[in-house]
């Protein structure tokens, strides 16, 4: 059963879902069945989407580039594809929810998982695992406060209640963020 803590991260998922798609309306680019539909607005803003991606991606690859982002840091990677597919409005899986990680991040919600399977490709966030804990069978309480937000499916809901589809076995994280002011990083200049 969710405490006050699980419903409050439940409501910033679906606040990140609404935002993620304030900023990339057409949704996700690569929805080919949109394509086969009847309804010529559904073909027009896949059309629209896939192109969003493109620009999106080139961004990305430029940004990537110009700020010395490594490819093996995850959060600085997340800030840099969020911050294309807000400005270029396009995006899959990867993109969305590193749109959402960010948007949580600047919220304050804590703490953060950008995450993916392990057996296939796919990305989502998890609001509420605590840092290196596994889920136990039978999970332990903090389990049932954490939350899914995936912007590609427009789904947030309790883990527990999401097991079928985002089973713990099959879930890897890219970034796990929660800082707190006893284990910030301290930056000084060398000369």
């Amino acid at each position: 059963m969710p405490t006050s803590k699980g419903m409050r991260y439940l409501k910033a998922a679906k606040d990140a879902l609404a935002y993620v798609k304030k900023q990339v309306p057409d949704g996700p680019a690569n929805q080919p069945k949109q394509l086969l539909s009847l309804n010529p607005d559904n073909w027009i803003r896949q059309l629209r989407a896939m192109g969003n991606l493109s620009r999106t991606r080139d961004k990305i690859d430029q940004d990537t580039e110009s700020q010395f982002v490594a490819s093996t840091d995850a959060l600085r990677s997340a800030r840099v594809w969020a911050e294309a597919a807000r400005k270029k409005h396009g995006g899959n899986c990867g993109e969305l929810s590193a749109l959402a990680f960010e948007y949580l991040r600047l919220q304050g919600v804590r703490p953060l998982d950008w995450a993916h399977f392990i057996k296939h490709d796919h990305a989502f966030v998890i609001i509420g695992r605590p840092a290196g804990e596994k889920v136990n069978n039978p999970p332990d309480a903090w389990f049932y406060d954490v939350v899914i937000c995936d912007p590609w499916y427009d789904r947030a809901g309790f883990w527990s209640g999401m097991l079928a589809d985002y089973p713990t076995t099959d879930t890897a994280t890219n970034v796990h963020y929660n800082p707190t002011p006893d284990n910030l990083p301290v930056w000084e200049n060398i000369k």
